[in-house]
């Protein structure tokens, strides 16, 4: 079985989304408030879809906003930190709640897709030259560690009433 959230056929652009540990280095709340409507602002039109594949009776498709046992959310916070929800009923999974005895389970995450600085440094100082070029491999560089993919697991033992 495999569910997936948000499906989002164009990703919105998310301008400073590349920030320093921590968040927002502006210590100013407002300012991290702004940043974080504007986010959602531009995430929340386009995050209405779950894409689900392995369950029985289900289309691959389904809104968020379905009858079927399957929740899902996602929000940015003032720190510019996404966090996504995702909630799915155990009927729905198939488990029979008297014969389970544990549930495993694997999340992933697929990265950013890269962007990729290209073109041209044009400058007539060498100095800026040198570092615009170093800028462009800094944030190719860092482009790749955010597409890079991750997951976890974890297992469940669940407790008889």
């Amino acid at each position: 079985m495999s569910i997936t959230y948000p499906v989002i056929d164009k990703v919105p652009y998310f301008p400073n989304l590349i920030r320093p540990k921590g968040g927002i280095s502006d210590p100013l709340a407002k300012t991290n408030d702004t940043v974080m409507l504007k986010y959602n602002s531009l995430l929340e039109p386009k995050a209405k879809w779950i894409r689900v594949k392995g369950i029985a009776g289900l289309d691959t498709l389904i809104s968020v906003y379905n009858q079927d046992g399957i929740k899902a959310a996602g929000l940015f916070d003032n720190r510019q930190f996404y966090t996504s929800e995702l909630s799915v009923s155990l009927k729905q999974l198939g488990f029979n709640i008297n014969g389970v005895q544990k549930i495993v389970y694997n999340i992933r995450i697929n990265g950013a897709k890269p962007i990729e600085f290209r073109g041209q440094v044009s400058a007539s100082d060498p100095a800026t030259v040198e570092w615009l070029q170093k800028f462009q491999e800094h944030a190719n560089a860092r482009a790749a560690r955010q597409a890079a993919p991750t997951d976890f697991w974890g297992e469940y033992v669940l407790a008889k009433k």
